[in-house]
């Protein structure tokens, strides 16, 4: 059975509307993104304070931030000990 003409305009509208309402509403969204922030064992000390202020900056935009702990070579086999004597 073919579709009335008035029913086809009638459907199209509708979901034109639709398609507007939601691409205003995409429009008014926050994106937020995943930062990431790498720290190693040597970082010192004003490094790390300009990196946590950093993130702090990213927190209160809006976004969420990663905190990698950047082992290279022997560091990723080191005993958890040697970690608390490091970060005091």
């Amino acid at each position: 059975m073919p579709t009335p003409r008035w029913l086809k305009l009638w459907n199209s509208a509708s979901t034109s509307m639709s398609q507007q309402e939601n691409e205003e509403a995409k429009a008014g969204a926050n994106k937020t993104e995943t930062k990431g922030i790498q720290i190693k064992i040597g970082t010192g000390d004003h490094d790390l304070e300009l990196k946590a202020k950093t993130a702090s900056k990213w927190i209160k935009e809006g976004h969420r931030v990663k905190v990698e702990l950047f082992l290279a070579g022997r560091a990723k086999y080191m005993d958890e000990k040697i970690f608390e004597r490091t970060f005091r």
